[in-house]
């Protein structure tokens, strides 16, 4: 169970992970909360709207990116800490 603590406006509110299903009215108050804390709910609705299938073609976009940032740290790194495009030789 997650446990968050922030001050807002001098009251101190908490955000508790919970397994319990929520009233309307706690749910609009912990939207109103996270959205305080500056949480895009816009993404967490078009995420909840895919399909399993839709979800996993997003993970795998997600690692291909994480890949590619990586050879990118890679080549970086052979070219003398200098980001030098795969196109052309590094020098030194």
């Amino acid at each position: 169970m997650a446990m968050h603590t922030m001050d807002m406006d001098s009251e101190e509110v908490t955000i508790v992970g919970t397994a319990e299903p929520l009233t309307p009215e706690q749910t609009r108050r912990r939207l109103r909360e996270l959205q305080a804390w500056g949480v895009d709910l816009s993404l967490i609705r078009r995420n909840l709207q895919l399909t399993p299938t839709q979800c996993m073609e997003e993970a795998l976009r997600l690692q291909e990116f994480a890949e590619e940032i990586r050879r990118g740290m890679q080549r970086a790194r052979v070219a003398g800490n200098r980001i030098v495009p795969p196109s052309q030789p590094s020098k030194g």
